[in-house]
Protein backbone atom coordinates (compact mmCIF):
# COMPACT_ATOMS: atom_id res chain seq x y z
CA UNK A 1 0.00 0.00 0.00
CA UNK A 2 2.78 2.56 0.92
CA UNK A 3 4.79 1.52 -2.40
CA UNK A 4 1.24 2.16 -4.02
CA UNK A 5 0.95 5.95 -2.63
CA UNK A 6 4.58 6.83 -3.54
CA UNK A 7 4.37 5.42 -7.34
CA UNK A 8 1.30 8.10 -7.21
CA UNK A 9 3.66 10.78 -6.01
CA UNK A 10 6.51 9.87 -8.03
CA UNK A 11 4.25 10.22 -11.33
CA UNK A 12 2.91 13.65 -10.07
CA UNK A 13 6.45 15.08 -9.55
CA UNK A 14 7.23 14.28 -13.10
CA UNK A 15 4.29 15.34 -14.31
CA UNK A 16 4.66 18.62 -12.25
CA UNK A 17 8.22 19.44 -13.84
CA UNK A 18 6.01 19.62 -17.41
CA UNK A 19 3.60 21.45 -16.24
CA UNK A 20 6.10 24.09 -14.26
CA UNK A 21 7.92 24.16 -18.11
CA UNK A 22 4.29 25.41 -19.59
CA UNK A 23 4.19 28.39 -16.86
CA UNK A 24 1.64 26.84 -15.04
CA UNK A 25 1.40 27.28 -11.14
CA UNK A 26 -0.27 24.47 -9.99
CA UNK A 27 1.26 22.77 -7.11
CA UNK A 28 2.76 19.42 -6.27
CA UNK A 29 0.25 18.29 -3.83
CA UNK A 30 -2.04 19.77 -6.27
CA UNK A 31 -1.00 17.23 -8.90
CA UNK A 32 -1.05 14.63 -6.61
CA UNK A 33 -4.35 15.20 -5.15
CA UNK A 34 -5.29 14.81 -9.20
CA UNK A 35 -3.77 11.79 -9.81
CA UNK A 36 -5.22 9.91 -6.55
CA UNK A 37 -9.01 11.07 -7.56
CA UNK A 38 -8.13 9.95 -11.54
CA UNK A 39 -7.02 6.45 -9.87
CA UNK A 40 -10.01 6.30 -7.85
CA UNK A 41 -12.67 7.60 -10.79
CA UNK A 42 -10.67 4.99 -13.12
CA UNK A 43 -12.07 2.20 -11.19
CA UNK A 44 -15.34 2.42 -12.56
CA UNK A 45 -14.03 4.62 -16.05
CA UNK A 46 -12.58 2.38 -19.05
CA UNK A 47 -8.62 3.13 -19.64
CA UNK A 48 -6.30 5.88 -19.29
CA UNK A 49 -8.16 7.80 -21.46
CA UNK A 50 -11.69 8.64 -19.77
CA UNK A 51 -9.68 9.13 -16.82
CA UNK A 52 -6.99 10.99 -19.05
CA UNK A 53 -9.74 13.32 -19.80
CA UNK A 54 -10.74 14.02 -16.22
CA UNK A 55 -6.85 14.69 -14.91
CA UNK A 56 -6.93 16.83 -17.67
CA UNK A 57 -10.30 18.82 -16.41
CA UNK A 58 -8.62 19.46 -13.18
CA UNK A 59 -5.13 20.54 -14.12
CA UNK A 60 -6.64 23.26 -16.46
CA UNK A 61 -9.84 24.70 -14.16
CA UNK A 62 -7.80 26.61 -11.87
CA UNK A 63 -5.73 28.64 -14.84
CA UNK A 64 -7.70 28.25 -17.67
CA UNK A 65 -4.76 26.47 -19.72
CA UNK A 66 -6.06 23.82 -21.33
CA UNK A 67 -3.94 23.60 -23.83
CA UNK A 68 -0.48 23.66 -21.98
CA UNK A 69 -2.54 21.03 -19.77
CA UNK A 70 -3.03 18.82 -22.74
CA UNK A 71 0.67 19.44 -23.98
CA UNK A 72 2.47 18.54 -20.25
CA UNK A 73 -0.13 15.66 -20.19
CA UNK A 74 0.81 14.13 -23.38
CA UNK A 75 4.36 14.35 -22.96
CA UNK A 76 4.29 12.36 -19.12
CA UNK A 77 2.49 9.93 -20.84
CA UNK A 78 4.93 9.48 -23.97
CA UNK A 79 7.83 8.97 -21.19
CA UNK A 80 5.46 6.24 -19.47
CA UNK A 81 5.42 4.09 -22.28
CA UNK A 82 8.26 4.27 -23.44
CA UNK A 83 9.40 3.45 -20.24
CA UNK A 84 7.13 0.48 -20.35
CA UNK A 85 8.25 -0.55 -23.37
CA UNK A 86 11.94 -0.23 -22.38
CA UNK A 87 11.73 -2.54 -18.81
CA UNK A 88 9.53 -4.87 -20.79
CA UNK A 89 12.23 -5.52 -23.42
CA UNK A 90 15.17 -5.03 -21.00
CA UNK A 91 13.42 -7.66 -18.40
CA UNK A 92 12.50 -9.75 -20.77
CA UNK A 93 15.83 -9.93 -22.79
CA UNK A 94 17.97 -10.94 -19.00
CA UNK A 95 14.90 -13.17 -18.29
CA UNK A 96 16.24 -16.49 -18.41
CA UNK A 97 13.37 -18.61 -17.72
CA UNK A 98 11.85 -17.20 -20.97
CA UNK A 99 12.62 -18.25 -24.45
CA UNK A 100 9.79 -16.19 -26.42
CA UNK A 101 12.51 -14.74 -29.07
CA UNK A 102 9.01 -13.25 -30.95
CA UNK A 103 8.12 -11.95 -28.26
CA UNK A 104 11.56 -10.23 -27.65
CA UNK A 105 12.24 -9.00 -31.00
CA UNK A 106 8.28 -7.13 -31.14
CA UNK A 107 9.61 -5.30 -28.22
CA UNK A 108 12.55 -4.36 -28.83
CA UNK A 109 11.30 -2.85 -32.42
CA UNK A 110 8.82 -1.10 -30.62
CA UNK A 111 11.07 0.07 -28.55
CA UNK A 112 13.09 1.40 -31.30
CA UNK A 113 10.40 3.08 -33.20
CA UNK A 114 9.02 5.19 -30.06
CA UNK A 115 12.42 6.49 -29.45
CA UNK A 116 12.51 7.06 -32.94
CA UNK A 117 9.50 8.98 -32.93
CA UNK A 118 10.75 10.75 -30.05
CA UNK A 119 14.01 11.94 -32.03
CA UNK A 120 12.32 12.97 -34.92
CA UNK A 121 9.79 15.35 -32.51
CA UNK A 122 12.86 16.75 -30.64
CA UNK A 123 14.56 17.46 -34.04
CA UNK A 124 11.39 19.05 -36.00
CA UNK A 125 10.60 22.26 -35.62
CA UNK A 126 7.14 22.46 -34.55
CA UNK A 127 6.42 26.45 -34.89
CA UNK A 128 7.04 25.90 -38.40
CA UNK A 129 3.88 22.74 -38.53
CA UNK A 130 2.27 25.16 -36.65
CA UNK A 131 2.10 27.76 -38.36
CA UNK A 132 1.24 25.30 -41.60
CA UNK A 133 -1.88 25.16 -39.58
CA UNK A 134 -2.41 28.15 -39.11
CA UNK A 135 -2.28 29.49 -42.83
CA UNK A 136 -3.42 26.52 -44.61
CA UNK A 137 -6.30 26.62 -46.98
CA UNK A 138 -9.57 28.01 -45.85
CA UNK A 139 -11.98 24.52 -45.84
CA UNK A 140 -9.20 21.98 -45.90
CA UNK A 141 -8.99 22.22 -41.67
CA UNK A 142 -11.60 24.34 -39.51
CA UNK A 143 -10.77 27.38 -38.31
CA UNK A 144 -10.83 25.58 -34.43
CA UNK A 145 -8.95 22.60 -35.12
CA UNK A 146 -6.33 24.78 -37.13
CA UNK A 147 -5.93 27.27 -33.73
CA UNK A 148 -6.19 24.46 -31.23
CA UNK A 149 -3.52 22.81 -33.00
CA UNK A 150 -1.56 25.56 -33.53
CA UNK A 151 -1.32 26.05 -30.03
CA UNK A 152 -0.64 22.50 -29.12
CA UNK A 153 2.47 22.62 -31.22
CA UNK A 154 3.53 25.44 -30.19
CA UNK A 155 3.12 24.36 -26.18
CA UNK A 156 4.74 21.19 -27.01
CA UNK A 157 8.18 23.12 -28.38
CA UNK A 158 8.63 23.92 -25.50
CA UNK A 159 10.13 20.74 -23.97
CA UNK A 160 12.72 21.16 -27.02
CA UNK A 161 15.12 23.05 -24.81
CA UNK A 162 14.71 20.92 -21.89
CA UNK A 163 18.44 21.28 -19.95
CA UNK A 164 20.58 17.71 -19.29
CA UNK A 165 19.74 17.57 -15.62
CA UNK A 166 15.72 18.27 -16.04
CA UNK A 167 16.00 14.95 -18.40
CA UNK A 168 18.07 13.32 -15.86
CA UNK A 169 15.49 13.83 -13.01
CA UNK A 170 12.90 12.73 -15.14
CA UNK A 171 14.49 9.42 -16.01
CA UNK A 172 15.40 8.67 -12.81
CA UNK A 173 11.97 9.69 -11.73
CA UNK A 174 10.42 7.39 -14.11
CA UNK A 175 13.13 4.44 -13.14
CA UNK A 176 12.13 4.32 -9.63
CA UNK A 177 8.50 4.55 -10.51
CA UNK A 178 8.64 1.68 -12.56
CA UNK A 179 11.17 -0.57 -10.16
CA UNK A 180 8.67 0.66 -7.61
CA UNK A 181 5.42 -0.79 -9.39
CA UNK A 182 7.19 -4.00 -10.50
CA UNK A 183 8.49 -4.47 -6.85
CA UNK A 184 4.41 -4.01 -5.37
CA UNK A 185 3.25 -6.80 -7.65
CA UNK A 186 6.22 -9.13 -6.86
CA UNK A 187 5.62 -9.08 -3.20
CA UNK A 188 1.85 -10.52 -3.87
CA UNK A 189 3.99 -12.93 -6.07
CA UNK A 190 5.91 -14.02 -2.97
CA UNK A 191 2.73 -13.89 -0.40
CA UNK A 192 0.95 -16.48 -3.07
CA UNK A 193 4.68 -18.49 -3.44
CA UNK A 194 4.81 -18.45 -6.70
CA UNK A 195 8.40 -19.67 -8.65
CA UNK A 196 8.53 -16.28 -10.37
CA UNK A 197 11.69 -13.83 -10.26
CA UNK A 198 11.50 -9.96 -9.39
CA UNK A 199 12.89 -10.18 -13.34
CA UNK A 200 10.00 -12.20 -14.85
CA UNK A 201 7.14 -10.27 -13.21
CA UNK A 202 9.47 -7.13 -14.24
CA UNK A 203 8.85 -7.60 -17.80
CA UNK A 204 5.23 -9.12 -17.74
CA UNK A 205 3.85 -6.42 -15.41
CA UNK A 206 5.35 -3.93 -17.51
CA UNK A 207 3.47 -5.11 -20.67
CA UNK A 208 0.17 -5.43 -18.90
CA UNK A 209 0.72 -1.70 -17.82
CA UNK A 210 0.46 -0.77 -21.37
CA UNK A 211 -2.29 -3.14 -22.30
CA UNK A 212 -4.39 -1.88 -19.35
CA UNK A 213 -3.91 1.73 -20.61
CA UNK A 214 -6.00 1.29 -23.35
CA UNK A 215 -9.80 2.61 -22.96
CA UNK A 216 -11.45 -1.26 -23.92
CA UNK A 217 -11.92 -2.47 -20.18
CA UNK A 218 -13.20 -0.75 -16.84
CA UNK A 219 -9.88 -0.71 -14.34
CA UNK A 220 -8.34 -3.63 -16.78
CA UNK A 221 -10.83 -5.92 -15.98
CA UNK A 222 -10.31 -8.92 -18.27
CA UNK A 223 -7.34 -7.96 -19.66
CA UNK A 224 -5.69 -8.02 -16.58
CA UNK A 225 -6.47 -11.54 -16.05
CA UNK A 226 -6.27 -12.64 -19.24
CA UNK A 227 -2.54 -11.35 -19.51
CA UNK A 228 -1.07 -12.99 -16.47
CA UNK A 229 -3.39 -16.43 -17.47
CA UNK A 230 -1.50 -16.04 -20.69
CA UNK A 231 2.32 -14.64 -20.06
CA UNK A 232 2.43 -16.98 -16.69
CA UNK A 233 1.62 -20.39 -18.32
CA UNK A 234 5.01 -20.69 -19.20
CA UNK A 235 6.24 -20.24 -15.63
CA UNK A 236 3.55 -23.39 -14.52
CA UNK A 237 1.37 -21.02 -13.00
CA UNK A 238 -2.17 -22.49 -13.38
CA UNK A 239 -5.05 -20.01 -14.44
CA UNK A 240 -6.35 -19.69 -10.93
CA UNK A 241 -3.62 -18.13 -9.35
CA UNK A 242 -3.03 -16.16 -11.82
CA UNK A 243 -6.70 -14.72 -11.27
CA UNK A 244 -5.86 -14.70 -7.45
CA UNK A 245 -2.39 -12.64 -8.66
CA UNK A 246 -4.73 -10.07 -10.55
Amino acid sequence: LVISMLTVFISACRLNIFTKKQGMSITLSRITEINFLTRFYGLFLPGYLAGGVIRWHKLSQAENRGTEALAAMAFNRLIYIISGIFFASAFMFFDVQHHAGGVKLTLLLAFSFSLAVVYVGFNTKLPVIAARFSHGKKGAVSVWLSDKMTKFLSASNKYRHLSRGVWGGIAGLTILEALLEILSIYLFVLALDMNISYVSIGWVTSILKLLTALPISFSGLGIREGGLIFFLAPYGVSGSEAVALS
